[in-house]
C-alpha cells in the first residue's frame, strides 16, 4: 500500500477503532427490489465482518468488488449525516445520496429550449441572488416589513411574492425561472419543507396560525426529548400551589385584645431543581395569587441563598447537612439555570420575569401548553409529596377536596389551628432537610450530595452570573421613564415610578433634559430606591422616593395595596402624609370583619418585622407596641416559672385572664422552691382572645 493510500484511508477512519453496533440502522424489507436487497445485505455483512476482524481483503471478497472501493464504502459509512450522526448502515442503500450535489451554471434557454437539466436550480438561484432568500423567509415568517401581511403566506401568495422578488433582483423574461413553463411552482413548495420549515418552524406556525398554535408547537417540537432526564442545574421548574391547611394568624385590637382570624389563602411558590431534586427556593406568600415581585424573589434568593426562617416550633430545625444549595455549596452560589418551564399562568406571563430570565439570566422561558401538567411532572411531584408528607398531617387540612374524608377528621377549632409563623418555619425545615435526604431525581442520592459530587470532579458545568448582575434591583421591575422638572417652580428633575416621584443627585445632569427616557431598575422586595441608567445601559446613580415613601420600608405588594386603597377612598384625604400608618390602621380595623383585610394585614405586619428598626416614630406609637407584644404572644419560647408563696395567688392584671385549668410547678422540696423550665406554646396566662372564624 502506498502513503498516499495509507493517508486516504486513514482519513476515511479505516484505521480508527468504530463501534458499529451504534450506527443507524436500516429496514431492509422496505427495499423493494430484490436485486437491490440482496446487494444491501451484501455490504452489510462485508461491513460487519471488517468492523470485527479489521479483514479487508476478506471484507471486499464478500462485497464483490476492489478493496479501493470498499475503502470508499466504508469511507461513506463513516461520513456524518445531516442528523449529526454516521451515515452508517444507510450509506450501504443501494442508490443512496450520501452527498450533497450542488449545481455550478445556472439554468440558461437558448432560443426558447432549455440548454441543461432542471435539477439543483432553484438552490442555484438562491445562492447567486441571497436577497431573493432573505425575503422569502421574512416573507414567510412575518418578519419586518411583512410582519403584518394580512394574507397566507402560501400557494398563489407565496409563488406571487416569489415571482415579484426575482423581478426585483434583477431577472428578467429570458432568465430562470421565467424561461420554464412551471416558474418553480414545484420547487419553492419543496424548498419550503425541505429546507425552511426545519430552521424557521416557530417563526412560520407563528404567522400562519397565531401565538398559541407556535407556543405549543415550541413545547412538543422534541418530542420525547425534552422530557428526557435533565442535568443537574440545568433546568428549574416554578410553580406555585395553594396551601391545604387552615392557618391562623393573631394580631391585636385597637382596645389590645388579642384576635385570632383564620387566614382565607396561602399560597406556597416553590423553585425545584429538575437534574437533582433540589429545592433552590421557597416562599410563603398570604394572599390569593401570587405577583411578579413574589417570582422575582423566589429567584434572587435562590441565586444569593434563602435566609433562615425565624425559629418558632421547638425542636424542629435543620439536621446534618441540610440546608439550601446556594448556602451549603459555595460553588452554586450566582449559579443560573439554563431553562425555565413554566405554565401559563398571568404572572409568568410578564415581562418583568421574562426579562430578568432571558436578558439577565441568560436562560430560555419556555412556556407550555395550556392545561399540560405533566409536562412539568417534577414540581407537580413535589407538590404532592409536600401535601402528603406535611399538609395533611396538620390540623384543619382541608385534604385533596371537598369530600376528602381528611377534611371532616382533621377539622378543629380556631384556637386549635396552626398559627402561620410556625406553618412557614415548618415548611423552611421541610424543604431544608429534604434537600439533604435520599430522593429519586437524584437516582436514590441527596440532592446536596450529587451537586456537591459533581463539583468536586468537575462534571457539573454551571452558567454563573458575572459580578454586575449580583444586585437585587438587577433581577427587579424594568420601566422606562421620562425626565421631568419646573424650573420656574424651583422644582429640580425627578422621575415618575409606580404613582411616585423619586429624586437623587444622579437627575442632575438632566436639568436641561427635560421630556428625556431612561431607564430604572427597581427590587420588588424594597421599593424606597430604584438604580437609574442611561440610554446606553450605564448605571447613572440612585433615586429615592419623595416623602414618607422614601424612608418607610415596603414592597410591591404593599404598594399596590395602598394605590388600590387610595383609588377607592378608603384611606382618607391624608393617607399620603403617613402611608403605612393609614394603611396599617384601615386593615386593623376592618381585619375582624373581612378575611381579605385580615390576610392583607397579616401581610403587612410580617414584612414590618423585618424592618422593626427603620420605622417611624409615628408608625412605631401605633403598631411598635403591638408588634412587640404580637411576637411575645406568639413567639414559643422557654419560660421559667416559680412557684407562688403558700397563701397567695399569681396577681393578674384586669385585661388578663387565667388559661383554662392551669398547671402550677411542683417545687423539688417545701424549703427550697426550685424553678422549672416548660416550653408551651402559650404563656400560662394568656389574653383574653376574641374568637372570629371565617
Amino acid at each position: 500500500m502506498t502513503a498516499s493510500s495509507i493517508a486516504s484511508s486513514r482519513a476515511l477512519g479505516l484505521r480508527l477503532p468504530v463501534d458499529i453496533t451504534t450506527w443507524a440502522t436500516v429496514e431492509e424489507s422496505d427495499i423493494k427490489a430484490a436485486k437491490d436487497r440482496a446487494k444491501y445485505k451484501r455490504r452489510r455483512d462485508a461491513v460487519s465482518v471488517y468492523g470485527n476482524t479489521q479483514s479487508l481483503k476478506e471484507a471486499a471478497r464478500i462485497v464483490g468488488t476492489s478493496e479501493r472501493n470498499f475503502r470508499r464504502l466504508w469511507g461513506r459509512c463513516c461520513a456524518l449525516a445531516p442528523d449529526g450522526r454516521p451515515w452508517g448502515f444507510r450509506a450501504l442503500v443501494p442508490n443512496k445520496v450520501t452527498r450533497k450535489v450542488s449545481r455550478k451554471e445556472l439554468l440558461r434557454s437558448l432560443k426558447g429550449v432549455a440548454t441543461k437539466g432542471f435539477p439543483g436550480s432553484f438552490e442555484k438561484l438562491l445562492i447567486d441572488f441571497p436577497s431573493i432568500r432573505t425575503e422569502l423567509v421574512a416573507a414567510l415568517g412575518r418578519l419586518g416589513p411583512e410582519a403584518h401581511r394580512p394574507v397566507t403566506m402560501k400557494g398563489r401568495q407565496l409563488q406571487l411574492q416569489f415571482e415579484r422578488l426575482c423581478f426585483e433582483a434583477g431577472l428578467t423574461q429570458d432568465d430562470y425561472p421565467f424561461n420554464t413553463r412551471e416558474r418553480c411552482r414545484r420547487s419553492l413548495p419543496e424548498w419550503v419543507k425541505r429546507v425552511y420549515l426545519p430552521q424557521y418552524a416557530f417563526a412560520y406556525v407563528k404567522g400562519e396560525h397565531g401565538q398559541d398554535a407556535a407556543t405549543g408547537f415550541d413545547f412538543q417540537k422534541e418530542g420525547d426529548a425534552r422530557r428526557a432526564p435533565a442535568k443537574a442545574w440545568d433546568e428549574w421548574q416554578l410553580d406555585e400551589v395553594k396551601i391545604d391547611v387552615y392557618a391562623r394568624y393573631e394580631f391585636l385590637s385597637p382596645d389590645l385584645v388579642p384576635i385570632s382570624l383564620e387566614l382565607p389563602r396561602i399560597v406556597a411558590v416553590v423553585l425545584k431543581d429538575t437534574g437533582s431534586g433540589a429545592v433552590p427556593a421557597w416562599k410563603l406568600v398570604i394572599g390569593r395569587e401570587v405577583n411578579v415581585g413574589d417570582l422575582l424573589e423566589v429567584l434572587w434568593t435562590a441565586v444569593s441563598g434563602p435566609p433562615k426562617v425565624q425559629p418558632s416550633v421547638p425542636g424542629s430545625d435543620y439536621q446534618d447537612g441540610a440546608g439550601y444549595p446556594s448556602v451549603v455549596l459555595e460553588g452554586l452560589r450566582w449559579a443560573w439555570p439554563r431553562v425555565l418551564p413554566l405554565d401559563n399562568a398571568l404572572a409568568h406571563l410578564a415581562n418583568d420575569l421574562r426579562n430578568a430570565v432571558e436578558k439577565i439570566g441568560g436562560s430560555k422561558v419556555l412556556l407550555g401548553k395550556p392545561k399540560t401538567p405533566l409536562a412539568r411532572a417534577e414540581i407537580e411531584s413535589e407538590f404532592s409529596a409536600l401535601a402528603r408528607k406535611v399538609l395533611h398531617q396538620l390540623p384543619g387540612t382541608t385534604g385533596s377536596g371537598p369530600t376528602d374524608p381528611r377534611r371532616k377528621k382533621a377539622a378543629t377549632p380556631l384556637e386549635g389551628l396552626i398559627r402561620v409563623e410556625d406553618l412557614e418555619h415548618t415548611l423552611d425545615v421541610y424543604f431544608a432537610n429534604r434537600n439533604g435526604l435520599p430522593h429519586a431525581a437524584s437516582n436514590y442520592v441527596a440532592p446536596l450530595e450529587r451537586l456537591r459530587h459533581n463539583l468536586e470532579r468537575g462534571l457539573l458545568s454551571v452558567a454563573v452570573l458575572p459580578p454586575d448582575r449580583r444586585h437585587a434591583h438587577v433581577f427587579g421591575l424594568r420601566r422606562e421613564v421620562t425626565v421631568r422638572a419646573d424650573l420656574r417652580k424651583g422644582r429640580p428633575p425627578f422621575v415618575n415610578f409606580m404613582k411616585l416621584r423619586y429624586r437623587g443627585p444622579a437627575l442632575t445632569p438632566f436639568t436641561g433634559y427635560v421630556g428625556k427616557r431612561l431607564v430604572v431598575r427597581a427590587s420588588p422586595m424594597d421599593l424606597r430606591t430604584i438604580v437609574l441608567y442611561d440610554e446606553q445601559g450605564c448605571e447613572l446613580g440612585v433615586l429615592r422616593a419623595e416623602g414618607k415613601w422614601g424612608a418607610l420600608p415596603h414592597d410591591l405588594r404593599i404598594r399596590r395595596l395602598f394605590l388600590k386603597l387610595r383609588r377607592e377612598n378608603s384611606l382618607g384625604k391624608q393617607a399620603e402624609d403617613d402611608p403605612l400608618r393609614a394603611l396599617f390602621a384601615h386593615l386593623n380595623k376592618g381585619a375582624q370583619r373581612d378575611a381579605t383585610q385580615a390576610g392583607q394585614l397579616a401581610y403587612l405586619m410580617r414584612y414590618l418585622r423585618g424592618y422593626s428598626g427603620e420605622l417611624s416614630p409615628s408608625l412605631l406609637s401605633d403598631i411598635g407596641a403591638r408588634v412587640h407584644l404580637e411576637k411575645a404572644a406568639n413567639d414559643i419560647s422557654e419560660v421559667a416559672l416559680l412557684p407562688p408563696p403558700e397563701g397567695r395567688t399569681p396577681s393578674v392584671p384586669k385585661l388578663l385572664a387565667p388559661a383554662p385549668n392551669p398547671q402550677p410547678p411542683t417545687p423539688k422540696s417545701p424549703q427550697q422552691p426550685a424553678a422549672q423550665t416548660i416550653t408551651s406554646a402559650r404563656p400560662v396566662y394568656v389574653l383574653a382572645q376574641k374568637r372570629v372564624r371565617r
